[in-house]
């Protein structure tokens, strides 16, 4: 791990950088980057012991598992998040917590309640029967364009409110996107999200590695043009079936993989068979200067989405 830390920092600082990150990781897509400086503060959340019964495991990452429950009182049923402190220390688990609570949109996963314990915390929020756009593409493959832009839609409504309460998610692909039975989309998991006026080359900037925007990887200041970036990325995936970079780049090896998003000048391959469209479409959210990326005002403007 030694050898990759300094493999980063040296090219970083090549290239007028001196601040760079660390990459301990169990998945080679997902990487830490600097320590964190402040402490959210969560609301207290009232829970009866046995109110909540954990059903069958629906989804699994690197911090936590996802559980289909019930509320034995009303019948109810939801999905709860477990996250281990031991895979993700409590402060994250807080800011991701303070979050999930004073979001309230259409296109953003609902928060019900959570009960805390001396090793996990219990996160219950609204059932996606569908699960993740990740699910739906390893069931039915590759996405039609007009499925994409429905999608797309939805997204980027959920984004912009995202935008207008200062938050960043940091994460967006396509298994944090969230269908209920009839295709309305959520976006969930906000463990890396920060408000936009914080200091994010000071912050622990968690992230899956091919979806994360070159600047962010660079460890330069983030704005909102880096969701821009890895919307992009989540669009591309739904139209590959594979998630970004998948023919250009060899994730077993994380340092010339960062190095060569951070630093090559390149974008994930569209595909040729793509229409004019769309292709434009993305060329927008890959710009590599993030002030000449593509806004949400811009991309609904676009050819793709009329």
């Amino acid at each position: 791990m030694r050898s990759v830390n300094n493999t980063i920092r040296a090219a970083s600082q090549s290239n007028g950088k001196h601040r760079f990150l660390k990459v301990p990781t169990k998945n080679k897509h997902h990487v830490t980057l600097a320590p964190i400086n402040r402490f959210i503060q969560i609301k207290d959340c009232a829970q009866k012991d046995g109110q909540y019964k954990l059903g069958r495991l629906i989804g699994s990452g690197s911090n936590a598992q996802v559980y289909q429950a019930m509320n034995m009182n009303t019948g109810e049923v939801v999905a709860c998040k477990k996250i281990l402190f031991k895979f993700k220390n409590q402060q994250k688990v807080d800011i991701e917590l303070s979050f999930l609570q004073i979001l309230q949109h259409q296109n953003i996963i609902k928060y019900i309640s959570h009960v805390s314990t001396k090793d996990s915390l219990l996160i219950y929020q609204e059932y996606m029967p569908m699960g993740s756009i990740s699910q739906l593409l390893n069931e039915f493959g590759p996405m039609t364009e007009s499925t994409i832009k429905t999608y797309t839609h939805q997204i980027l409504n959920g984004l912009e409110y995202l935008h207008n309460k200062g938050i960043l998610h940091l994460d967006l692909k396509s298994s944090n996107i969230l269908l209920d039975s009839c295709g309305d989309i959520k976006i969930s998991d906000f463990g890396c999200s920060r408000h936009i006026k914080q200091d994010l080359c000071q912050s622990i900037l968690q992230g899956s590695v091919p979806w994360m925007a070159p600047e962010v990887v660079r460890q330069e200041q983030i704005d909102t043009p880096a969701d821009i970036w890895s919307f992009g990325c989540v669009i591309l995936e739904m139209l590959t079936g594979k998630h970004p970079w998948f023919e250009q780049l060899d994730f077993d090896n994380v340092a010339s993989t960062l190095l060569a998003i951070a630093f090559n000048q390149e974008s994930p391959k569209i595909p040729g068979y793509v229409s004019e469209e769309l292709k434009n479409f993305l060329l927008m959210c890959f710009s590599q200067d993030p002030l000449q990326r593509a806004t949400i005002q811009q991309l609904r403007q676009s050819a793709f989405l009329q």
